[in-house]
């Protein structure tokens, strides 16, 4: 579960994994596939078909989704970003994927369009102090459920994600790492996965930096 950023796309790894199924009126099956070359996957499933078939994938590979009725997804409540203005760990676990292919003949090679499940986080920090500070991280809180472990249907018409009970949380963090000094009126931005949300809330939004070679917080 890699996958790597180029410019504004994903693009996949050798040796990526995620689950691929398959679904007739005989029933279904799922497997792993794993990326040989390109976009290209490669993988075995074993069950009743009949012709035609749909197909469907969930990306990251998780051995406990074999119902595409069911499928089972996580966004992870903590990512790490290397510097500043740097979007390369929006890929990966972090940011899952599902697609489908319909009605698919036997003797045709599945193509699925992937799509992505969560949305991107992007924070304009400019330091106000009078000093350099060097950011650390930050964290959002908000009344919704932003990570976690989400279900959803993907052979409905519009897959919906509805969360696990129990099983998810409305804080997200970002720790940064080989941060410079960021000087006085000068910007940098951070970036973050979330599940979609949407309505009026309040919300806790702080920022970890390095003052004067000390820790400190500051919440907005």
């Amino acid at each position: 579960t890699r996958t790597t950023n180029d410019g504004i796309s994903t693009v996949w790894e050798v040796g990526d994994e995620m689950t691929a199924f398959f679904t007739t009126t005989q029933g279904y099956g799922s497997a792993k596939f794993t990326n040989v070359s390109g976009s290209q996957f490669s993988g075995t499933i074993r069950g009743k078909r009949t012709n035609p078939a749909d197909w469907y994938a969930l990306y990251p590979y998780s051995e406990e989704n074999e119902d595409p009725t069911e499928a089972v997804l996580a966004i992870p409540a903590t990512a790490t970003q290397d510097g500043y203005d740097n979007t390369s760990h929006l890929a990966g676990a972090y940011v899952p994927l599902y697609g489908y292919a319909k009605d698919v003949a036997d003797a045709k090679v599945p193509k699925l369009q992937m799509h992505h499940v969560a949305t991107s986080v992007e924070f304009n920090i400019t330091n106000s102090e009078t000093t350099p500070i060097i950011i650390t991280g930050i964290e959002m809180t908000l009344p919704f459920d932003l990570a976690g472990s989400f279900k959803g249907d993907l052979t409905a018409e519009e897959v919906e994600w509805a969360p696990v009970e129990g099983q998810t949380v409305g804080t997200v963090s970002l720790d940064v790492i080989n941060g410079t000094a960021l000087q006085p009126k000068s910007s940098a931005t951070f970036s973050l996965c979330t599940m979609p949300f949407s309505g009026k809330a309040d919300f806790s939004f702080t920022i970890h930096a390095l003052v004067g070679g000390k820790q400190v917080s500051f919440v907005r």
